[in-house]
């Protein structure tokens, strides 16, 4: 890598993976089955194992603690049931489209009914709390009104004939929003009378951001970029002034502002892991690249990654993580030294894995329960159903404004980073100001008793805790990182990102990671995610083992960000955050790193003809011809397509696409040979890298594709 560190790679006689050894020394070891399919894998803590029916379709996943997590499909190789080992189920039923209907857990269930164009219509959420959403779409499929039914929201968007969203309003409330040439972002005008005003360099960088009401400057700030793209100075309207650092790999190093404060240090060793810093002093971890003990605190892991007990070297106070059996957290206590209760906390899920529940037990008893829409959070209220806030968003992460429960209305005002930075009233004055480090740690806050959650990268903070909520993880800012491992395991390509732990690969002004499960740049998230009504997918419908030992999802988009917006733009995205990997031996699959504008793929989701499609990718010279790749979003989702230098090809539109709503962006991606790297454009001009790998098939099946000439033999559904 860029400073040197190396990391090796082992494979059998069939060209499988069967370890890699990370820069920092962490080997991952990587066993097979008769059959070719992942059957376990190994790293220092422990070894866990993976089990498979007739189809391919995982059954058993045996963690390294011993828990047994079982899955059940129907015919087509849907998931239908999930039996944790803590005793959990969740269910899931499909209409005979093929279209999640129904999911339910012990917390809640939610029911879906959908149109002729396979759009979400309808979304029931019975348990805690309770409701019904409706949805409304245009002749291009892009979402004009939600509903829920007692009435109680109605919200109303608006387009323009290229698919931008021009305007949102609720009631009195409205945002309307202006782009420039190139469909990024210009000019946002707020009911209240704010206004904001993007200016961008001619290769997509985001040079000023300005905040003004009538002729008063608000906030605002102007942004100066290394030529790697990353942030070196920043000044705000105030006239302070920030410089900023990088090693070797584009790890932040160095913050220099206008006082002591607001200065910065970290130091890292070769995968990642912050070795110092000026807030925590040193840093010491595991072989598995666990943080183990910093200047102010002991941590201890559990054999699944997660995070057990953090005690303070001060107080000697101890707190105290609860997990399920699929490392989501259920529950944060805090004791003293004799322990005494401090505090507790606990949190309750959806059978899609959204948070619909933060209970605090001690030392006061408050109940906070969540709606949303997709992704994004629609309102809070009590356990009786009372309405504590409202929130109206644009776009993944993207909130406009709130409604509190007294009525009053505030703005939400972000920089760069979409950090929440300022909240406005009605009048346009800033109700609450907030300066955060790099890293998410709040430097100073005017009028913290303003009680609003939304914060760094605009995902909620909890303050019983001090962790931010990223969805599928929670993330501490104190140290950087993570409390459990990504799901997602990295990328080989991107050593960096092979560290279970770290955030943001060091850079939280380039990326973020809005679902816990690996980073994105700020700018995709910015420009590139629209409004619509789809299934939020947390859970997996369909589940895998890639060679890196990934259990994901292939399917449905996990990120749900929900199509029928379609909002698209010529962004840039960053190199490696979107690539394909295609398989031509049996089943076409095609894997997106990273969410495509317009077009409902999730992080790391396949694109696939296969009704299973479990097989692990491994190197692209283990097929000699050529293979070309294709992607794109279609009226009804997205599509695939692969070809290779021999003529044969295949094309097919995603299983479930329509079970995550559908995406009104076309797009395609350019094709790329094995183990080169090609330009694509991706929905409607969105520019990314994309790569093509050859992947093994294991007897997988495919549903009905066209074939050219020459094209392979399989059992057609």
């Amino acid at each position: 890598d860029p400073a040197g560190g190396i990391s090796t790679f082992t494979y059998d006689a069939a060209r499988r993976r069967t370890s890699y050894t990370d820069p920092g020394g962490r080997q991952v070891q990587i066993a097979y089955d008769s059959r070719g399919r992942p059957a376990s894998r190994t790293i220092p803590s422990g070894t866990e194992s993976f089990e498979y029916d007739g189809n391919n379709n995982l059954t058993v996943h045996v963690r390294r603690n011993g828990d047994r997590n079982e899955y059940t499909y129907d015919a087509y190789d849907r998931l239908v049931r999930k039996e944790l080992a803590d005793g959990s189920v969740t269910d899931f039923s499909y209409d005979l489209a093929g279209r999640l209907i129904y999911a339910s857990n012990a917390e809640a269930t939610l029911v879906y009914e959908y149109d002729a164009f396979d759009r979400v219509t309808s979304e029931q959420m019975f348990g805690f709390p309770q409701l019904q959403l409706q949805f409304e779409y245009d002749n291009m499929g892009r979402r004009t009104r939600l509903t829920s039914t007692e009435g109680a929201r109605d919200i109303n968007y608006t387009w323009d004939i290229s698919g931008q969203l021009l305007s949102v309003d609720e009631g009195s409330e409205s945002v309307d929003l202006q782009y420039d040439l190139d469909a990024r972002p210009a000019g946002v005008q707020y009911s209240n009378g704010l206004e904001a005003s993007y200016i961008w360099s001619p290769g997509g960088r985001l040079e000023s951001l300005q905040y003004t009401l009538g002729a008063q400057d608000v906030l605002g700030w102007d942004y100066v970029y290394n030529s790697a793209g990353q942030r070196s100075a920043a000044t705000a309207a105030n006239g302070d002034t920030y410089s900023y650092s990088y090693d070797a790999l584009g790890a932040l190093s160095q913050v220099t502002g206008p006082g002591s404060t607001t200065d910065e240090s970290y130091s890292y060793d070769g995968a990642g892991n912050r070795l110092s810093s000026l807030a925590a002093g040193s840093h010491s971890y595991d072989s598995d690249h666990r943080l183990t003990e910093d200047d102010d605190f002991l941590y201890t892991w559990d054999a699944n990654g997660t995070l057990q007990t953090r005690t303070d070297k001060t107080t000697n106070d101890v707190t105290i993580y609860q997990w399920n059996s699929e490392s989501l957290l259920l529950g944060i206590t805090i004791e003293d030294s004799t322990t005494h209760l401090l505090s507790s906390v606990s949190y309750r899920y959806d059978p899609v894995g959204r948070r619909i529940g933060r209970v605090v037990d001690f030392p006061e008893y408050e109940e906070f329960f969540y709606v949303y829409d997709g992704p994004n959070l629609l309102a809070e209220t009590t356990s009786d159903g009372l309405p504590i806030a409202s929130y109206v968003y644009s776009r993944l992460d993207t909130p406009l404004w709130r409604v509190d429960s007294n009525g009053d209305v505030q703005y939400f005002l972000r920089d760069a980073a979409r950090n929440i930075v300022g909240i406005a009233d009605s009048t346009g004055g800033l109700v609450q100001s907030t300066q955060y480090d790099a890293f998410g740690n709040i430097l100073s806050q005017s009028n913290p008793s303003f009680d609003q959650p939304l914060g760094f990268h605009a995902r909620p903070l909890d303050p019983e805790s001090g962790l931010y909520y990223f969805r599928r993880r929670y993330y501490d800012p104190s140290n950087g990182r993570f409390l459990s491992e990504d799901p997602k395991r990295g990328v080989l390509t991107n050593p960096q990102s092979l560290n279970l732990y770290t955030a943001f690969l060091g850079d939280p002004f380039v990326y973020s990671d809005p679902f816990g499960s690996a980073a994105v740049t700020n700018s995709s998230i910015t420009i590139g995610f629209g409004i619509g009504a789809g299934v939020y997918l947390g859970a997996n419908l369909t589940l895998s083992v890639d060679s890196l030992g990934n259990v994901s999802l292939k399917g449905c988009g996990e990120a749900g960000v929900g199509a029928g917006g379609g909002y698209s733009a010529a962004a840039s995205v960053g190199e490696g955050a979107i690539s394909t990997d295609t398989s031509y031996s049996g089943s076409l699959q095609a894997e997106v790193s990273a969410s495509i504008p317009g077009c409902d793929v999730g992080v790391n989701d396949q694109v696939s003809t296969s009704k299973n499609f479990s097989v692990p990718c491994i190197e692209s010279d283990t097929i000699g011809t050529g293979v070309g790749a294709r992607i794109g979003c279609g009226d009804n989702g997205y599509s695939a397509t692969a070809t290779s230098t021999n003529g044969e090809s295949w094309q097919g539109r995603s299983r479930f696409s329509h079970a995550a709503g559908s995406g009104s962006g076309v797009g395609s991606g350019a094709g790329a040979s094995p183990g080169n790297s090609g330009r694509a454009d991706v929905s409607a001009g969105v520019r990314a890298k994309a790569t093509a790998k050859a992947c093994g098939s294991v007897g997988g099946t495919y549903r009905r594709a066209s074939r050219g000439s020459g094209g392979r033999n399989g059992r057609n559904r």
